[in-house]
């Protein structure tokens, strides 16, 4: 065995233990120290029963292959038991969320809730692949000291819901009715300067989602987030951006089409979500095949770029029936066109690359040292 595989096989061994159902983790509320459960980072009942079928649902699972640098990714059936799950927090904190699994998102303190619920998810995940990467010897992913350089992230991010469940100066007040909100957070332990754009979903949406787009400024990087949460009495799309930026994320919600083109382009930007399983039947062998290929090959696109291929086809349908022509014509297309891609070993050698390359000046920038290492 040589030494990349004795690596995999240590982060892979590690993992498991770590996400195993016996492990025990302490909850990650703030100053509890009892056991970890099951939780949900998104509602069970609210959100993943409605848009599931037989209790299942289709999410991009990543398969164990101790011989490849980067694991095959398959769309998989997963129960809503199962989806979204982490072992967060305790069953008392777990809790503080029962209103989103009854009713939603219905007050500005719902919505950090929900973030706080989702964030936690992130984080947990996070920490998960750093251990097991520190365990294994790989000092080159999961950068903690990168991490916490980041203006936006998911640890600042979880810190500021967290102070704002019960700080926000309005947080009992009902969210307006507008399709297009934009809320402005400040907690001074958070330490995050940030916005949050919502978009409410205005068609049936099958699909929920959360993608972290890793970006970087002249001076600074920063994550952006896409949560889009298909709760029954209030479905929306949840963005967490830099100030700078509020403008550009309204704007690739502002209209139906422009949402739905957000929510696919998300999904396949290496996005985490949960699909009813009609919709990936519906595809035609051919397009499942370019479909799960182009998810693994998400380097190839640009950021924010409009995905090429529609993914919710009735959906899309629907929306498109009241657009201009041409403009319906061309959106329509994405239903059967299906693109010609380079050959599957010119993609993959170019997605390596741009991997390595990135990981190498994060390695630059913020060299290994002891931080976060485990003990």
């Amino acid at each position: 065995m040589n030494t990349h595989n004795e690596m995999a096989a240590k982060f892979h061994n590690k993992l498991q233990s770590i996400l195993a159902r016996k492990a025990r983790h302490q909850c990650m509320f703030p100053g509890c120290e009892l056991q970890a459960i099951h939780a949900h980072a998104m509602s069970k009942e609210n959100v993943l029963r409605d848009i599931a079928e037989d209790g299942s649902l289709i999410s991009p699972e990543p398969l164990r292959d101790d011989d490849e640098i980067y694991r095959e990714i398959k769309f998989t059936k997963v129960g809503i038991t199962k989806a979204t799950t982490f072992k967060g927090f305790c069953l008392k904190h777990d809790g503080q969320f029962s209103s989103l699994d009854k009713y939603g998102l219905r007050t500005n303190g719902d919505v950090f809730l929900q973030l706080y619920r989702s964030f936690a998810g992130i984080v947990f995940e996070d920490q998960a692949n750093r251990a097991s990467a520190q365990h294994a010897g790989d000092n080159e992913n999961f950068n903690y000291e990168h991490e916490l350089s980041k203006t936006i992230s998911a640890t600042r991010a979880l810190a500021l819901a967290y102070d704002l469940i019960e700080g926000y100066t309005s947080v009992d007040e009902a969210l307006p009715v507008d399709e297009h909100l934009t809320l402005t957070p400040f907690s001074a332990e958070a330490g995050m300067d940030a916005r949050v754009v919502i978009r409410r979903i205005a068609f049936p949406c099958p699909v929920a989602l959360r993608t972290r787009f890793q970006l970087s400024a002249s001076t600074h990087d920063f994550d952006t987030f896409v949560f889009v949460v298909p709760s029954k009495q209030n479905p929306m799309v949840i963005i967490v951006c830099d100030p700078r930026d509020v403008n550009r994320w309204h704007r690739k919600v502002w209209t139906p089409i422009d949402t739905l083109n957000l929510i696919e382009s998300s999904m396949m930007f290496d996005g985490q979500w949960w699909l009813a399983p009609s919709v990936v039947n519906k595809w035609s062998p051919e397009k499942f095949k370019l479909i799960e290929s182009d998810y693994w090959h998400f380097l190839d696109r640009n950021y924010l770029d409009n995905y090429d291929v529609s993914l919710l086809d009735d959906v899309r349908e629907k929306i498109c029936s009241g657009l201009p022509s041409a403009q319906r014509d061309a959106e329509l297309s994405k239903i059967t066109n299906l693109p010609t891609r380079e050959p599957a070993e010119f993609r993959r050698l170019r997605f390596t690359l741009k991997a390595e390359r990135d990981k190498q000046l994060v390695s630059q920038k913020f060299p290994w040292d002891e931080i976060g290492k485990e003990k």
